[in-house]
């Protein structure tokens, strides 16, 4: 049995745009809303989310130390201590933009 959330006025309008959205939506018992597929929910969760965090990460302000440490931290990409924190991540991603970035 597949499962469906419920997406409520003005989210829902984003995902009316999309080509399954008549055939697997319904509509509840609120004019506005609309139960969806939880997979149909969560795909776009995903998507969205990667975009928002490579989008954030170039913004974030920093430092030349803060690279110099994240290169040399994770140049081997284990670290002595078993795991980044979500600072590093972030500046991680950051860097890698920026390296990307400038390779093409």
């Amino acid at each position: 049995m597949e499962k469906y959330i419920l997406i409520e006025w003005p989210e829902v309008q984003a995902y009316m745009e999309e080509d399954w959205f008549e055939k697997e939506a319904i509509l509840s018992s609120e004019s506005s809303a609309f139960f969806i597929p939880e997979k149909r929910y969560y795909e776009d969760v995903i998507d969205y989310i990667i975009v928002e965090s490579e989008r954030l990460a170039t913004m974030l302000p920093t430092n030349s130390s803060e690279k110099t440490y994240i290169e040399n931290e994770w140049k081997n990409k284990y670290p002595f201590e078993g795991g980044m924190s979500t600072y590093e991540s972030i500046l991680n991603l950051k860097f890698q933009l920026e390296k990307s970035e400038a390779q093409s």
